[in-house]
């Protein structure tokens, strides 16, 4: 799995940074679905939320800023509902493949827009279908302030290469044949994707193993690349804000989850990042019941960091007082962990 490097505030992670020994693994693996999937695999359950911006009429027109029954907000700049067309409009939410079908709506940036995106709650997972990406589309994550990681197109679609061209002489996709000018991308289960088949709508295919006499033929945007991407964090990292950049970026199926998900077999792994947790990070957002054992982190934001785990130092006094009983620690800005 390749490394990208990232920009990001405040030190939370760095380009090529891995965890140290004994350290949390802290950080973001990104992965896409087998070509012409166009939804992702969780369960849509209480615990997953998902918007398809097929409820807002049909045709162009701005997305309400209220998405998704309330859980995702619309913050900043220009969010347009799409009918469907060639660049967009997924014709399933499922997670096997699908082809050949009618499509509905899509969201967008528009011409040189940009859309941020805030949720209710902190969220774990993401995951959309990436229609018809272009060079100037980008999407950012962040935890409160704290960028925690960009991807751009080219990044993402590096994997496949350059769009094929016309292959006219190879009627079906016969690895003996074909694999020496389309070399398939490979899921962790080991199983084998040809990267032609994620250029393309699918909407244009009428199966969902499309030769190369089919894809010749193809006449919605054949050129540019058609993926699900899902988003994992790991470690207890979450984002809370999703930017979507750049000028024509359509998108549809968008799920989010506050639960750490475990990505499925059949996902193609494209890259992530790893770090360790900056003094300040929470790692659970939920209230805390006292016990014996209290793993916790404090913060005195005003004062200098230390930079590093410390049970006692003089500067200022923190008291928790657990079934009874007391526990008293001097610490500066730094990370703590207190043990009764």
């Amino acid at each position: 799995m390749g490394v990208v490097p990232l920009a990001l505030i405040g030190g939370v992670l760095g380009g090529s940074q891995t965890a140290g020994a004994g350290a949390a693994v802290f950080g973001v693996d990104y992965f896409i679905s087998a070509p012409l999937v166009q939804g992702s695999y969780v369960s849509l359950t209480s615990e997953f939320i998902q918007e398809t911006f097929d409820g807002y009429g049909y045709g162009s027109g701005p997305c309400p800023s209220s998405l998704a029954s309330g859980a995702i907000t619309v913050t900043a700049g220009v969010c347009t509902v799409s009918a469907l067309n060639e660049y967009g409009g997924a014709s399933s939410t499922g997670a096997t493949a699908n082809v050949d079908d009618a499509g509905w709506n899509y969201a967008t940036t528009g011409g040189t827009g940009l859309i941020e995106f805030t949720m209710s709650a902190p969220q774990r997972y993401l995951g959309f279908w990436w229609s018809a990406g272009s060079a100037s589309n980008a999407v950012t994550f962040y935890s409160g302030e704290t960028e925690i990681l960009s991807l751009t197109t080219a990044e993402v679609f590096a994997l496949f290469g350059s769009a094929p061209t016309n292959q006219a002489t190879y009627t079906v996709d016969d690895v003996s044949t074909v694999d020496a000018i389309d070399p398939s991308i490979e899921a962790t289960n080991g199983s084998a994707y040809f990267k032609h088949h994620y250029f393309g709508n699918p909407r244009g295919y009428s199966t969902t193993s499309p030769t190369w006499a089919q894809w010749n033929l193809h006449t919605l945007a054949r050129s540019e690349p058609f993926v699900y991407l899902h988003i994992f964090s790991k470690g207890g990292l979450y984002f809370d804000r999703v930017v979507f950049s750049g000028g024509g970026f359509e998108f549809d199926n968008f799920v989010v989850s506050p639960l750490a998900q475990t990505p499925n077999g059949s996902l193609v792994p494209v890259g992530g990042v790893e770090g360790t947790p900056p003094p300040d990070f929470e790692p659970d957002s939920r209230p805390r019941t006292p016990s014996i054992d209290l793993d916790h982190y404090l913060v005195r934001t005003e004062l200098p960091d230390t930079g590093a785990e410390s049970g006692a130092v003089a500067w200022i006094g923190a008291c928790l007082v657990l079934g009874g009983g007391a526990i008293t620690v001097r610490v500066r800005r730094s990370r703590v962990r207190l043990t009764a």
